[in-house]
């Protein structure tokens, strides 16, 4: 609004006006409009006019688009320049990564899937869902299939431990943290007692951690989950009435903080809730900016220097989003793609033959260009 109203009178062109634009704190919010002008026109674009509600929640592209537009999604781009090794992306991993991210399938039109015998599925969006994608032989020669879910979050877990013990006054206490060892049960909302092994793994958390500065000492449990955008009793939490912006990420948090009302935690139980994606929830960026904050004038928090402190919450927040799109380049190879043979002929992306893929845009002009470029 402030922008609005400097740009209405003489477009800004007075003293004020000049000196506040000068100091360059209004310019990132213009970038910041434009920014969201053109994914909001891109958003349109790929729902297609005249879509409904439903048409749209169940628009794989749209989804995936709408997901990545949070802040945490597309940072694994800011490593572009590092090696492979510190983004997790090899060469041609990167390339798919880029592709998926603008939107252009790697395959269009339905198939059916050779692992799972699925029938008229869509590639984009049963990469992320096929449950026998990932299988494996386990040490005893037997062909097991893990869970895309399982996968990725303890491939999250082990960065967060890892970039966590670098921050100064925060102390890991304990891993698979058992809920009942830390706080008791609610009387008047007691948990269910544990059937099976499903159910005992609802009864522990991730995280254990305290964190102590000045005469601050919280203790508090973190218990992590990823949301896939893909899932079908996802769908209707993935796009909001506004056609912009995703629930997901808090429907998930909603859903742990439902387990944890059965302790007695006093708000020392968080729910760090992330979907497929990237985007994040209400609690884990609460508990991120906690864990990288600088304290208060009279609490201020042990860091060496500022500079230390911007730069490992941003090696971290990057970090955490190239292990999310590693994940996403994985549901498409381990499908196939673009190693096995599609329908008709490949066409090589680069020369040597270093990826093939056969891109194929259907978000109109916009993907034209980017692949014309």
């Amino acid at each position: 609004m402030s922008i609005l109203q400097m740009l209405s009178h003489n477009a800004a062109t007075d003293e004020d006006a000049r000196t506040l634009l000068r100091t360059g704190k209004y310019h990132k919010n213009l970038r910041t409009a434009q920014n969201v002008l053109i994914a909001n026109d891109i958003t349109k674009l790929i729902a297609g006019e005249n879509a409904s509600q439903k048409d749209k929640e169940n628009n794989a592209l749209l989804r995936a688009f709408i997901a990545q537009r949070t802040v945490l999604a597309n940072r694994w781009l800011n490593l572009a320049h590092r090696s492979a090794k510190d983004r997790l992306l090899s060469v041609a991993e990167w390339r798919i990564a880029f592709w998926t991210t603008l939107g252009i399938e790697l395959e269009v039109g339905k198939i059916s899937c050779k692992h799972c015998n699925a029938e008229n599925v869509q590639i984009f969006e049963h990469a992320e869902c096929c449950p026998k994608s990932r299988r494996r032989t386990n040490t005893d020669g037997k062909l097991v299939y893990p869970r895309r879910s399982t996968i990725l979050h303890t491939h999250l877990m082990k960065t967060m431990t890892h970039h966590f013990r670098m921050i100064p006054d925060l102390t890991l206490s304990s891993l698979n943290t058992k809920i009942t060892d830390v706080f008791q049960p609610n009387p008047e909302n007691p948990p269910t007692i544990a059937a099976n092994r499903t159910e005992a793994a609802k009864e522990k958390g991730d995280l254990m951690y305290s964190l102590a500065y000045g005469n601050i000492q919280e203790e508090m449990l973190l218990d992590h989950t990823v949301a896939g955008i893909h899932s079908v009793a996802n769908k209707q939490f993935t796009i909001n009435e506004d056609g912009y912006t995703s629930s997901l990420p808090n429907h998930a948090e909603h859903k742990k903080d439902l387990k944890h009302d059965h302790y007695l935690h006093d708000g020392k139980a968080y729910g760090l809730a992330m979907d497929s994606a990237g985007g994040t929830s209400k609690s884990t960026d609460k508990i991120f900016n906690l864990f990288y904050g600088k304290g208060t004038a009279n609490n201020p928090r042990n860091w060496n220097s500022e500079s230390m402190r911007i730069a490992l919450k941003k090696n971290f927040l990057d970090t955490m989003s190239c292990v999310i799109m590693k994940h996403r380049v994985r549901d498409y190879t381990k499908l196939g793609i673009p190693n096995a043979r599609m329908r008709g002929q490949q066409q090589p992306y680069a020369q040597g033959g270093a990826l093939n893929i056969n891109i194929v845009n259907n978000i109109g002009e916009y993907a034209q260009l980017v692949a014309a470029v």
